[in-house]
């Protein structure tokens, strides 16, 4: 699995919450928004699913990613404070960065020699 898929799905996952919860309030108003809150409603069960299974994976330590720069696999970490990364053995520590955290990059070990 592609690690800055799952990332920036977590990162606009609100958007899902949101139409769901406009759908609820202003559905039997208009077509289009009930049409697009049922389909959010659809992504949004479909991707807690996944993510329950993903949640299983990496508690118990088995949840590898591949790295977006090189497509090497590597372990998932996360913490309170810096949120999620991966660690690549080839790019170092990938993470997002910029503005809102939107842009992943790879930081590279320093060499100890």
């Amino acid at each position: 699995m592609r690690f800055s898929f799952w990332y920036y799905i977590g990162k606009f996952a609100w958007v899902l919450f949101l139409l769901i919860v406009l759908d609820t309030i202003y559905g039997d108003q208009s077509l289009w928004l009930s049409t697009l809150g049922a389909m959010a409603m659809g992504l949004f069960v479909f991707f807690g699913i996944i993510g329950m299974i993903l949640g299983i994976m990496y508690g118990t330590g088995h949840l590898r990613m591949r790295c977006p720069f090189c497509k090497e696999s590597g372990p998932l970490e996360s913490s309170k404070r810096e949120g999620i990364w991966m660690e690549c053995p080839r790019c170092g520590i990938i993470r997002g960065s910029g503005f809102l955290g939107l842009v992943l990059e790879a930081e590279r070990p320093i060499d100890e020699s």
